[in-house]
């Protein structure tokens, strides 16, 4: 599916597009594998969730949640997507994750340095 007309890069639109179709089909994918599920992390310690809030994905957002994944799900370092949102500044992102009741007073989860957890 290489756009030719313009010199085989896709335009924006059609990139998002591309971003959708694959993620609708990994989630599918995920949640088909035996009992792994869409709650998985990556070798950095953060799931798709946290990815789609970090970059802003607004619309990666509801079919995560239609799969399963929790709106509060924590990476490795016990952060939230909207922490992630929050700290890459993704202010409409940030106001939909308030919008569909996460946790904003959710604290990174608790370490042997902060064992009552952390305000971010």
């Amino acid at each position: 599916m290489v756009n030719t007309t313009m010199g085989g890069f896709y335009p924006e639109k059609e990139k998002e597009q591309l971003l959708k179709e694959k993620l609708n089909s990994w989630l599918i994918q995920k949640v088909t594998e035996d009992g792994k599920g869409p709650n998985l992390l990556d070798k950095e310690g953060q799931g798709v969730i946290h990815l789609a809030g970090a970059l802003g994905y607004d619309w990666a957002i509801a079919p995560t949640v239609a799969v399963g994944v929790n709106i509060n799900f924590r990476d490795v370092n016990g952060w939230t997507a909207l922490h992630w949102a929050a700290f890459w500044v993704m202010e409409w992102t940030v106001g939909l994750f308030v919008s569909l009741d996460t946790a904003p007073k959710a604290l990174i989860d608790p370490t042997p340095k902060f064992p009552l957890g952390k305000d971010t």
